[in-house]
């Protein structure tokens, strides 16, 4: 979830600004939601990993709240606010353009 709101490398001209955990963030456990976990006992099956493959789904199933909330579909994580914002406004403008 961190990936998908927040956490981005921060990069100028000089090169890379995010050089800590102060000035990269992550997330936090007061910031995660209550999940609900499912164990399926399958020992026929070999093991493939516990976190890992919530990677793929977070940021799709993120972007469609967006997307139902806002009515704009971001395209690039991390889902900021700023990016939202500026989704919001080049979908005014080429509504404005269109009509």
């Amino acid at each position: 979830m961190g990936r998908t709101l927040f956490e981005q490398v921060k990069i100028d001209s000089s090169g890379i600004k995010s050089v800590d955990w102060n000035s990269y963030r992550v997330i936090t456990f007061r910031n995660v939601p209550v999940v609900d976990i499912v164990l399926l006992n399958h020992p026929e099956k070999p093991a493939s990993g516990a976190g890992e493959p919530a990677i793929v789904p977070i940021p799709a199933a993120i972007g469609n709240a967006i997307f139902d909330a806002v009515g704009v579909r971001l395209r690039e994580i991390p889902f900021t606010p700023e990016r939202i914002l500026r989704a919001l406004a080049n979908r005014s403008s080429t509504t404005k353009l269109a009509s």
